[in-house]
């Protein structure tokens, strides 16, 4: 899944949406969930708005928790703008949307097992009903967090 999903981002126009359970980036620049991470920055830095919500660990000891929050300072850094979910509910989704059209849904963690190593099962579909009611999804999860979207 992750050169059907590098593509999309790579070709992105407009605005990409990414809700992520489990993200994590800053490890390995080649590793396959820091290749995502670059080219959502690069993708930032080209004019793309770029959101990203994450999973707000109810540890925040965890590893989830380091990795989640260490990926989005990186991302942050690089003109991402990163949200939160709420601490009282577990956002478990996968997702990834690029210009309101093409969605990637899956049971793929963004992390190097479920982005190379893991048997994962994920569905790209171009559809802008399915990405629009997505990104509605996504921002009621980031409002419920108490973010702010622009």
């Amino acid at each position: 899944m992750l050169p059907s999903i590098l593509s999309s981002v790579e070709k992105a126009q407009k605005e990409i949406w990414v809700g992520a359970y489990h993200f994590r980036a800053g490890i390995h620049p080649r590793s396959a969930p820091d290749r995502l991470a670059q080219e959502l920055i690069k993708a930032a830095k080209r004019g793309v708005q770029v959101h990203v919500l994450m999973e707000r660990p109810e540890d925040p000891l965890s590893e989830q928790a380091k990795d989640n929050k260490k990926t989005a300072s990186l991302l942050q850094r690089g003109g991402v703008k990163v949200y939160w979910d709420s601490a009282q509910r577990r956002s478990h989704m996968k997702v990834v949307v690029v210009d309101g059209r093409f969605a990637v849904v899956g049971s793929h963690n963004l992390t190097k097992g479920g982005l190379k190593d893991n048997h994962e099962l994920s569905l790209s579909v171009d559809s802008p009903c399915l990405a629009e009611k997505v990104i509605s999804y996504l921002k009621r999860l980031a409002k419920e967090g108490g973010n702010k979207l622009p």
